[in-house]
């Protein structure tokens, strides 16, 4: 694995290095030399997108369903959705949300099980789905408030104007969005860390001399080793980190730009078609950790998913997507070993051959090949083995 944090210290040295000579070769093509940080001047008025605020009263109602919002917001924002998966597949709505550790474990384990709520997507044992969490309500409106944004807003996103046109390039959408659904949806404002060039753009901004300096430091190759102690390795959030720097205010035009996409996050399926027909179930474990300055972090859909249940009725988008571990024949024995990544996918597996099994007892035809699971546990005798696969079985403890 790549240290991308030393390997970024090593690359600002050479950049300089190249630059310089650069310069000396041609200094008409490289009028700058080795200075290649640009202009503070220039900076400021240069980000990418443009917010448009329009007049609700201006507005004709729109009726849109689930799907036509997010496709809205993800549409709207740079980078945050790939277009081929601005509008979700389809919608999951919780029926169980099932704990399998027992209590005094170290890990929270959950077993969710999820119908569709129109159409039906079919999907084969092994596959992987994505989900779109939810962020914090309260975070979200702290957010908003701490930024001195109108959450009732109703904003379109455009690309800067160009220099050699003087225009504004095309309208990403025509239709206005309420700009609180545009930040829930498509900025990860609650979880995700900032980068170097969100420090250097709020330091234009710091009004309080000492916070300016601490940021200008920050976005230096100096202070690459602090930022990272301070950001990445105690896993600020962009919230949290506007929060410390209260004489910062940013442009929402630089938020919008700048603010890590709020991702799908994705999930290996732990449940078979053919066992649980029009269902999709996962087993997930509730992401949560101590930071090095003993600060605690939790992870945002696992937390959120743990959360919900199903007397709430909440939709959530969804994507699928085929896995790169697909189900041999039912006539090929299975060895199925996962000691320390898991074993949501294998349980399919095991469902799947449950049944086929069953069915070929009936059927009076060959019978199904056995299939046999090995996966580890710090604490065996604090989980609920049979729940967490699905089906009857034989434990044994090595």
């Amino acid at each position: 694995m790549i240290n991308t944090h030393q390997g970024t210290k090593q690359l600002d040295p050479w950049m300089l290095s190249l630059w310089g000579t650069l310069y000396q070769i041609n200094p008409k093509y490289f009028p700058k030399g080795p200075d290649v940080v640009i202009p503070r001047d220039e900076l400021i008025d240069q980000p990418k997108y443009r917010i448009v605020y329009h007049k609700q009263e201006t507005l004709e109602p729109a009726l849109m369903v689930e799907s036509d919002i997010i496709e809205r917001a993800s549409e709207m924002s740079p980078g945050k959705l790939s277009k081929d998966k601005s509008k979700p597949d389809c919608f999951l709505k919780m029926t169980k949300n099932e704990v399998l550790t027992k209590a005094g474990s170290t890990k929270d384990v959950r077993h969710f099980e999820f119908q569709f709520v129109s159409s039906s997507i079919k999907y084969e044992v092994g596959d992987v789905v994505e989900l779109l969490p939810s962020q914090d309500s309260s975070a979200v409106d702290a957010f908003i408030e701490r930024c001195d944004l109108d959450p009732e807003s109703f904003i379109t996103v455009h690309p800067r104007e160009t220099e050699s046109n003087g225009s504004f390039g095309e309208v990403i959408t025509h239709v206005p969005i309420k700009l609180k659904t545009f930040v829930e949806l498509t900025m990860d404002v609650t979880s995700a860390s900032p980068r170097r060039y969100f420090s250097e753009v709020m330091s234009f901004y710091a009004t309080a001399e000492h916070e300016k300096a601490r940021l200008q430091y920050f976005a230096s190759p100096e202070g690459r080793d602090d930022l990272y102690n301070y950001n990445q390795k105690e896993r600020r959030s962009v919230l949290e980190v506007l929060e410390d720097f209260p004489s910062v205010q940013m442009p929402f035009e630089w938020l919008v730009q700048l603010v890590p996409a709020l991702k799908p996050r994705a999930f290996s399926i732990s449940s078979s078609p053919l066992a649980y027909p029009a269902q999709v179930h996962l087993t997930v474990s509730v992401v949560s950790w101590m930071t090095p300055y003993k600060r605690p972090r939790k992870g945002l859909c696992s937390t959120w998913l743990a959360s919900l249940t199903p007397e709430q009725g909440v939709n959530i988008p969804v994507w699928f997507h085929k896995s790169s571990l697909p189900a041999p024949p039912q006539s090929v024995p299975l060895i199925l070993v996962g000691p320390g990544t898991g074993c949501a996918p294998f349980r399919g597996f095991i469902a799947e051959r449950a049944v086929q099994a069953e069915r070929a007892v009936q059927a009076e035809t060959s019978p199904t090949a056995p299939v046999m699971l090995f996966f580890g546990s710090r604490n065996g005798h604090r989980f609920f083995i049979p729940r967490l696969l699905g089906v009857p079985c034989k434990r044994r403890r090595c």
